[in-house]
């Protein structure tokens, strides 16, 4: 059983007995709720970890690029 589960994508409630659980759907990338994490606490983060959170974040929105706004 996992301590914690993350993600944005739905989990169809299989971890909702793990003792975090933070699932976001509205959300593109996992990453991006790690990051959140460190802004709601305002915890400085050194450039190799911001460098890794942003890398993260583009290649999970990757495969999004140019679907938000298609037209027919």
């Amino acid at each position: 059983m996992p301590i914690a589960v993350i993600d944005h994508h739905r989990s169809r409630g299989k971890h909702k007995d793990s003792p975090f659980y933070d699932i976001r759907t509205d959300v593109g990338a996992t990453s991006s709720i790690i990051f959140s994490y460190f802004l709601e606490l305002e915890v400085q983060i050194d450039r190799t970890l911001a460098a890794l959170l942003l890398y993260a974040i583009e290649s999970d929105l990757a495969g999004a690029a140019g679907y938000a706004g298609r037209v027919g």
